[in-house]
């Protein structure tokens, strides 16, 4: 094992530094950005809902990274009768936008355009 020794007033910028990385970038907490949640939609390309009855399905490949993962979105199926396609936008994991799919010309759950386009009309 190899040891350095580093001393004088690099010793104490080092581990103002680390400690300042230890702060500010802690697992589990999001990142700051300066994105709002319509850049965030606008930056969807393809993204892939998953339905589910009765529970909220993250969507896959919607660019939250973009944001930090300061948002999401999330799609659920209703338990009620008859079914509703529901969908909510996240901030920080708290609800900021729900709105339930229109009518569609099709039987079925909405594709992920649809979603994506009445995304966009929500949330301009």
């Amino acid at each position: 094992m190899v040891s350095r020794t580093v001393k004088g007033p690099l010793t104490l910028q080092l581990i103002r530094k680390f400690v300042l990385k230890l702060t500010t970038n802690q697992p589990g907490k999001p990142k700051p950005t300066k994105r709002t949640v319509s850049d965030y939609i606008g930056d969807m390309k393809t993204p892939k809902f998953y339905w589910n009855k009765g529970d909220w399905s993250q969507c896959h490949g919607d660019n939250k990274g973009t944001t930090g993962g300061n948002y999401t979105t999330e799609t659920m199926i209703s338990s009620t009768t008859p079914e509703k396609y529901l969908v909510r936008v996240c901030q920080l994991k708290k609800p900021i936008v729900k709105f339930e799919m229109p009518a569609l010309d099709h039987d079925g759950i909405p594709t992920n355009e649809e979603v994506l386009k009445e995304l966009q009309v929500q949330i301009p």
